[in-house]
């Protein structure tokens, strides 16, 4: 086990006390390893359920949290995501593969659990920020190190993202920077400028 992965075990095992005190650290830190899968480019820590047991921590926090305040804004765009859930539901009943539903069915609906599990806390000015960090910056991580290694081989080779993620194409972590563009761009208009 190299030094990567000992770092990456402690960062995210030594996460869960915080997530039990404050369940929206668990939304932040599910959030980084769903989108940036820092397991994933480790030598041996690829295969690890970390996002589950994050997510399970975070629900467990939500539900003996009681100081937070936990409440989905219901707007024309929730309710339009959660009728696209339940949808998703109707089409993998009556599916003409109902095995291959199934499985990516599985992979949705927990996606879909902790999204709206992030909606109940993001309550504040600050958390949305933090969140939009964690995105851009999970994401952009990719950006900076596909664009480093294109330069170190003279764009002899493709930039790829870590295996057995949404982002393991090409077009895949490309379509995924080019939507971190705005988002960074929000997280600059944020720093104070120097004039």
């Amino acid at each position: 086990m190299g030094l990567r992965d000992i770092v990456l075990l402690i960062a995210i095992y030594g996460s869960i006390p915080f997530i039990l005190r404050k369940p929206f650290v668990g939304v932040l830190v599910w959030y980084w390893l769903s989108l940036m899968n820092p397991h994933r480019i480790s030598w041996t820590l690829e295969n690890q359920p970390f996002a589950y047991v994050i997510a399970l921590t975070t629900l467990i926090s939500l539900l003996i949290a009681k100081n937070e305040k936990k409440e989905i804004p219901w707007t024309p765009i929730t309710i339009t995501l959660a009728l696209y859930w339940a949808w998703m539901l109707v089409t993998t009943v009556f599916a003409l593969y109902p095995q291959l539903a199934w499985h990516q069915w599985d992979k949705v609906w927990k996606i879909m659990l902790t999204t709206f599990a992030a909606m109940l806390l993001l309550n504040s000015k600050q958390r949305i920020v933090a969140l939009t960090a964690v995105s851009a910056l999970s994401v952009g991580f990719y950006g900076f190190k596909g664009g480093f290694f294109t330069l170190a081989t003279g764009g002899s080779n493709r930039v790829w993202g870590p295996p057995g993620s949404f982002l393991c194409g090409n077009n895949e972590v490309g379509l995924a920077l080019v939507m971190t563009v705005p988002l960074l761009f929000f997280l600059r208009t944020l720093s104070p400028s120097k004039d």
